[in-house]
């Protein structure tokens, strides 16, 4: 984070019919102090079907000029000591959006998602530039919210 702006990171988890869902809210006190900046965080789904580990970094590249933001993430599915986790083929997506504290998006949401993902392999997204939806002087001074959910799917059914 910029030097001055601390942010405040929560995190809820929820376990839903065919999978686990992560989601990570970041709140930056004042958008017009946003600079470069990384998170990281490993999850883990405790899933009592097949568990599986998970290393999610993003890194904030920073505001240009002409207010675009450009950012990378990588989502990298951890190996496990237990054989059938290794075996098993989860789907993971990655959802990132920036919002006001209220909600209403500053920049279009991010979504990336792959339909296999076998221990050791990660998703590797650079976004280049991403152009505001409207003005960027009517945030200035607003808190920025950054949205982050990592979904898995596959590792259990309920029925």
């Amino acid at each position: 984070m910029s030097s001055g702006a601390t942010p405040t990171v929560t995190a809820r988890k929820e376990k839903i019919s065919n999978g686990h869902n992560v989601h990570y809210r970041l709140t930056v006190p004042n958008i017009h102090t946003l600079q470069a900046w990384p998170f990281a965080q490993t999850y883990r789904t405790n899933c009592q079907d097949l568990p599986s580990s998970w290393r999610f970094e993003m890194t904030f590249h920073g505001m240009a000029q002409d207010s675009s933001v450009s950012f990378s993430f990588f989502l990298k599915r951890k190996k496990s000591k237990n054989s059938i986790v290794n075996g098993a083929l989860f789907r993971a997506t990655v959802w990132v959006a920036f919002t006001t504290v209220n909600g209403s998006p500053i920049f279009p949401p991010t979504v990336f998602s792959k339909d296999i993902l076998s221990p050791g392999e990660e998703i590797l997204k650079s976004v280049e530039t991403i152009p505001p939806l409207s003005d960027m002087g009517q945030f200035l001074g607003q808190e920025l919210v950054v949205e982050i959910s990592i979904m898995i799917r596959f590792c259990h059914t309920e029925g």
